[in-house]
């Protein structure tokens, strides 16, 4: 008798048999050559997403995420920024996205103190962190028992500019 993940990579291989060239990821872009912002290029990044049903959960109820990549909105952000700190007037703001696991709730003021802790190392500049509102109700079962605590971690600049070629040492950190 198999077991649940034998099935279901069963599942998946039948899957991809049946329709080959479905089990690659990809990216796609939609930009304005001019950088201007437009609904209009949001509303064609959606058709792009929703053209990808293996995102969407089409295997067991369970997809594996996607998303869009837009400008920072630094005015949206503003609020989650902690007390006494501030991004200085003409600097960068950065959003780093974390995945907790549920189980570890109680440790997350520790995990953030820590890497807050390795930012200012590398001369950087944390300046808060925001819980991402999610909503559970769409997702499938295995989606929903393995699913993380999604958190954003606000960061400046810091003591590296980005136009001196440094920013690098924020992908390091």
């Amino acid at each position: 008798m198999q077991n649940n993940s034998q099935t279901t990579l069963s599942h998946v291989r039948q899957r991809l048999i049946q329709h080959p060239g479905r089990g690659g990821c990809g990216v796609g872009a939609v930009a304005d050559l001019s950088g201007r912002p437009s609904a209009d290029l949001i509303d064609m990044a959606l058709k792009g997403l929703c053209t990808l049903e293996h995102r969407g959960g089409s295997i067991q109820d369970t997809g594996d995420g996607a998303g869009l990549l837009i400008a920072t909105d630094a005015a949206f952000f503003s609020k989650f920024i902690a007390p006494g700190r501030n991004l200085p007037e003409g600097h960068h703001l950065a959003v780093g996205v974390f995945f907790f696991p549920l189980w570890a709730k109680s440790n997350l003021p520790w995990w953030q103190h820590d890497i807050d802790a390795i930012l200012r190392k590398h001369g950087l500049m944390p300046l808060g962190w925001r819980h991402v509102p999610t909503d559970d109700s769409i997702l499938g079962q295995l989606a929903r028992e393995s699913r993380p605590d999604v958190w954003q971690l606000l960061m400046g600049e810091g003591m590296v500019s980005h136009e001196s070629g440094d920013s690098r040492r924020a992908r390091k950190a």
